[in-house]
């Protein structure tokens, strides 16, 4: 199983409206398939990581690995 944690506002615009996804690993699986899924433009998803370790849109994911997507963020 793949989980997919997605941050801050994420999760409303996501096709599921779920902050932690579980996705059944399939062979040739990448980061951008399952943002596509999701419904989540592409420009949103600007850190991608997969077990704690920044990745890009090609990435191929595995059984367990743990996804965690964040959108852009400001601050002060």
């Amino acid at each position: 199983m793949i989980e997919v944690k997605l941050y801050a506002y994420l999760p409303n615009i996501s096709k599921s409206r779920r902050r932690e996804l579980k996705i059944s690993p399939e062979e040739g699986l990448t980061v951008q398939d399952i943002l596509v899924r999701e419904q989540l433009p592409l420009q949103i998803a600007r850190v991608v990581m997969v077990n704690g370790r920044r990745v890009e849109m090609d990435y191929l994911l595995k059984d367990g690995d743990e996804m965690a997507v964040f959108p852009p963020v400001a601050g002060g």
